[in-house]
């Protein structure tokens, strides 16, 4: 059979350069619009929702302009150099972010690593973060740990930013750094409390914010609820630990000793910082060995790291970090103002307010911040979550206790607005996940993100060398938990008075 020979027309051929031209000018402006700074000037540009209906717009107008331009008899010359120059320019853009990037990491004035900074623990006087805090043991084959029982431990300690060298800079030294007494009274059931738990109808489950890291034991907010409710509160916070632990923890003493744990009401904190990320097994086993991954969380990991490449372009974009003053030109190193100090590098970011004065923060607090609501709902520890939520109502129903989600926001969050050169906060995606979560289970709520503004705008709840409430920080949250409290367990009217 003979051969069929396809004919472009003039036209088909326009109209298959307009696809490739606008097919290759989509990433670039992406690229552009990741990577520029108006988000520093405009601050709705910081949402998510506003920049995706952004970009769509600008491709669709970028289409209709070259598809008035393809209507000319000799278009196709020009849309083949927009789209060559658009190719050039994105390949050039990701191409010299690779190479400053490479070659930052390969030099030690751009780059650092934070082992090798925090140094210095064995000839330093000074005791240090966690060198303080009572041993652990796990009880049970299941993943979770407590505290040796019957310990007391006190001392003078730093914050968790802490190490010797910082206090070689004045301003770290005398503005920053708060050394303080701490103290922790573990009691027989390996946790951190000084009554037992039969005198007690209101338990504290939780992570650090729980515990009261960093705090003396008469200054935390299970502590202070006392005054307010007229009995204590009983603490079951510990430090490190996912919301899954904090569920194993309270399910084995319900089981183990239920003659004492009688809780009325739960307050569950689940802290915005890293509970999504912290683990989430059920055995010590499974914690130990490398599990495998599954297809479907392999589509979760991959999704949510697509989640994560805007942010990930942005964070290594050199027309991005000459723009906000990052990079100089003149003298070619790296020139982040929070990780240097005095000319020199420090392990933690350094921010000033104009208001509050200087303070040390967690950069993985301040990374998971700026996520989209796209790497909340793509998370693969997304789904436990959700079925440790589910297994919590269970208990709850099971040994007739309330349970009242306290949502706990991380500094970066509460305080966005207030500290210079703040990278753009998105949304608070992952509590409005855990309100829907919450209202889903049938559980109350305090969002702590809310509560705390009136009282963060006037001043620091947070230690500034630490991730950490403060003394005022945990003195409002006693105040908000014990409100709440007693307005849910106060009488309701009889109908007609």
């Amino acid at each position: 059979m003979p051969k069929q020979v396809i004919s472009l027309t003039s036209r088909d051929v326009r109209q298959l350069w307009l696809k490739i031209s606008c097919l290759s000018l989509g990433p670039l402006i992406a690229y552009v619009e990741i990577v520029c700074p108006w988000d520093l000037r405009w601050e709705v540009l910081k949402k998510w929702y506003v920049v995706g209906p952004l970009f769509a717009v600008s491709v669709a107008l970028t289409y209709f302009a070259l598809k008035h331009y393809s209507r000319r008899v000799n278009a196709e010359r020009g849309l083949q150099n927009i789209a060559l120059l658009s190719v050039t320019l994105i390949v050039g853009f990701l191409g010299v972010d690779t190479i400053f990037n490479v070659y930052s990491r390969m030099k030690p004035g751009f780059h650092f690593k934070l082992n090798d900074l925090v140094t210095g623990r064995e000839v330093d006087r000074r005791t240090w973060d966690g060198e303080l805090m009572p041993h652990e043991y796990a009880p049970t084959s299941g993943n979770f740990k407590v505290y040796k029982p019957s310990q007391i431990r006190s001392g003078e300690t730093y914050g968790e930013h802490y190490y010797p060298d910082l206090l070689k800079h004045r301003v770290l030294r005398e503005e920053v750094l708060q050394l303080r007494h701490v103290d922790f009274i573990i009691d027989q059931y390996g946790l951190r409390n000084s009554t037992p738990p039969s005198d007690s109808d209101v338990f504290v489950l939780g992570d650090s914010f729980a515990f009261g890291y960093h705090m003396t034991q008469s200054s935390t907010f299970p502590s202070l609820l006392k005054s307010r409710l007229g009995k204590p509160v009983y603490n079951m916070g510990v430090s490190g630990i996912s919301p899954l632990q904090e569920y194993l923890i309270l399910d084995y003493f319900l089981k183990t000793n239920p003659e004492a744990f009688k809780p009325r009401d739960l307050l569950w904190l689940i802290f915005e910082g890293n509970d999504l990320e912290d683990p989430y097994v059920e055995t010590r086993d499974e914690a130990l060995r490398v599990p495998r991954s599954t297809f479907r969380d392999k589509v979760l990991t991959t999704l949510a790291s697509v989640a994560r490449l805007p942010m990930y372009v942005r964070g290594q974009s050199v027309i991005r970090r000459l723009a906000i003053g990052e990079v100089s030109i003149e003298n070619g190193k790296e020139m982040d103002s929070h990780y240097r100090l005095d000319g020199e590098t420090i392990a933690y970011p350094l921010y000033h307010s104009a208001r509050f004065g200087y303070k040390l923060f967690r950069q993985s607090y301040i990374d998971n911040a700026t996520m989209p609501e796209s790497y909340v709902l793509n998370h693969p520890n997304r789904p436990h979550l959700d079925k440790t939520f589910d297994r919590m109502k269970e208990l709850s129903q099971q040994h007739h206790f309330g349970v009242t989600l306290v949502i706990v926001p991380s500094a970066p969050r509460l305080y966005e607005d207030d500290f210079e050169g703040f990278p753009p906060i998105a949304d608070p995606y992952f509590i409005r996940y855990l309100t829907r979560l919450a209202h889903k289970t049938g559980f109350d709520v305090v969002d702590l993100n809310d509560a705390l503004k009136p009282y963060s705008s006037q001043e620091l709840l947070y230690h500034r060398d630490d991730t950490h409430w403060n003394e005022r920080g945990h003195q409002i949250v006693a105040k908000i938990l014990a409100d709440d409290l007693l307005r849910r367990r106060a009488p309701r009217p009889e109908p007609g008075h």
